[in-house]
C-alpha cells in the first residue's frame, strides 16, 4: 500500500518507521523547534527500543514525589520498590529529533502539504504539495500537531474545552538534586512538576492562572524566587537555565479521528493537560492500536481496519483525558477541607504498595 505521513515529530516518525513495509512516503517540512521536556513511559521507550532509536541522553525515571506545599502527608513511588526497574525517561524534545537522526530508516521530504482530500468513490486520498504536486495514496495519515490546519479543512472539527489557566516552562538547575526523582508538588497556584533531565537540571512545568504566568514571563526573577518558594527546599536553591515561556492550557480533541482513507493522531487527534505528563505517550498508544489492527489489511478492508484501530484507542483517550484534566480541577480547588484530605490521602498510599503499583503502572501505560 502506498501511504502518506504528514509531520516528522516523534509521532510521525514512529508512525512510518513502523508501516516501513509498505511504500511510505514522509512529508514534513523544516521548522525550529521549541524544546520540550518529555516524560516517556515505559511502554514508550519500549517502542523506541524496538524501532532501534537510541536513547542516551535525559534521565531514567525511577522514583516519583508527590506532595502538596503547606500539608503534611506525602507519597513517594519507588520502581524498585514495586519490583519495576524504571518507571520511563525523562529527556529533552530536541535530544528524542536527534535520536532519530541518528537512525534514518525513513527518507523524509521537506516539501510543505498545503491540502488533503479524503477517499471518494472514483480516487483514493490525496495531498497537494507547494509546488503544486498531487500525490495519492490508499492512506494519509496526518501527525502534523494541535495547529495543523488541515484537519479542520476535512470538516473534522474538534471538541474544546478551555481551563481558563496557562502552563509555564522553563529549564533550571539545583543545588541538591535527587537522580533519577520526578516531583509533583500541588501549590496554591496550580500543580508543579520538576522533571529530571540529568545531573542538576530539571524541566519545571506549572499551571497557573493566565495573568499570573504573564506576570512570570515578564519578571523571570520574581517567577524563580515563587518556584523556589512553592518548593521549599525539596531540591535547594534553584537557578534557572532558560527563560519562562508560556502556552494557554486548553483541551482538545476528535471523537472520531478518521475520514476515508485519512487518519489523525497525536496533538492533532487530542491534546490533553500536561500536568501528568502524558501527551506523547497517548497518541503513541494510538500509533501502536492502528498499527496492530493495519496488519495484514487489504487495500478494500483499509477504512474499517483504521476505524477498529481507533475505536480500540478511543477508551484509553478519554480516560487519559479525564484524569489529566480531573488532576487540574481538584487541585485547583483551595479550600482547608480539600487540602486536608489530599494530605491524608497521600500518606495513605505511601504506605500502600498495591495501590501505589496500580497508579505506577496506568502511569506508564501498561493498563491501556
Amino acid at each position: 500500500m502506498r501511504i502518506v505521513v504528514i509531520g516528522g515529530g516523534p509521532v510521525g516518525q514512529v508512525l512510518a518507521r513502523r508501516l516501513a513495509y509498505h511504500e511510505v512516503t514522509l512529508f514534513d517540512r523544516p521548522v525550529t523547534k521549541p524544546a520540550m521536556t518529555l516524560a516517556l513511559a515505559e511502554t514508550t521507550v519500549k517502542q523506541l527500543e524496538a524501532l532501534n532509536i537510541p536513547l542516551e541522553t535525559g534521565s531514567v525515571l525511577q522514583t516519583v514525589h508527590v506532595s502538596e506545599r503547606g500539608v503534611p502527608g506525602s507519597m513517594r513511588l519507588e520502581a524498585s520498590r514495586l519490583g519495576l526497574d524504571a518507571f520511563g525517561r525523562v529527556m529533552c524534545s530536541l535530544d528524542l529529533e536527534r535520536a532519530f537522526q541518528k537512525s534514518p530508516s525513513v527518507q523524509i521530504d521537506p516539501r510543505s502539504v498545503i491540502s488533503v482530500r479524503a477517499r471518494s468513490q472514483t480516487r483514493g486520498p490525496s495531498v497537494r504539495l507547494e509546488d503544486e504536486t498531487e500525490v495519492t495514496a490508499d492512506l494519509v495519515c496526518l501527525c502534523d500537531g494541535g495547529r495543523s490546519p488541515l484537519v479542520e479543512s476535512l470538516g473534522m472539527m474538534p471538541q474544546y474545552r478551555e481551563f481558563g489557566r496557562s502552563a509555564v516552562l522553563m529549564r533550571v538547575e539545583v543545588s541538591q538534586p535527587r537522580m533519577h526523582c520526578a516531583f509533583e508538588r500541588f501549590t496554591r497556584s496550580g500543580p508543579l512538576a520538576l522533571l529530571p533531565l540529568g545531573g542538576p537540571r530539571y524541566g519545571l512545568v506549572w499551571s497557573l492562572p493566565p495573568d499570573q504566568a504573564i506576570r512570570g514571563v515578564e519578571d523571570p526573577e520574581t517567577f524563580l524566587a515563587l518556584a523556589q518558594a512553592a518548593l521549599g527546599d525539596l531540591l535547594g536553591q534553584l537557578s534557572a537555565v532558560t527563560l519562562p515561556v508560556v502556552i494557554p492550557l486548553v483541551e482538545r480533541w476528535l471523537e472520531t479521528p478518521y475520514r476515508p482513507g485519512i487518519a489523525v493522531f497525536g496533538n492533532g487527534a487530542q491534546t490533553i493537560h500536561p500536568v501528568a505528563g502524558q501527551g506523547l505517550n497517548l497518541a503513541l498508544r494510538g500509533v501502536s492500536r492502528v498499527v496492530e489492527a493495519l496488519e495484514g489489511a487489504s487495500l478494500n478492508d483499509l477504512d474499517r481496519r483504521v476505524q477498529m484501530g481507533c475505536r480500540a484507542w478511543r477508551r484509553d483517550r478519554g480516560q487519559t483525558r479525564a484524569a489529566s484534566s480531573l488532576l487540574e480541577q481538584v487541585f485547583a480547588w483551595h479550600h482547608p477541607f480539600r487540602q486536608l484530605v489530599s494530605g491524608a490521602t497521600l500518606s495513605l498510599l505511601d504506605h500502600h504498595q498495591l495501590a501505589q503499583r496500580w497508579i505506577a503502572e496506568a502511569g506508564m501505560g501498561r493498563y491501556a
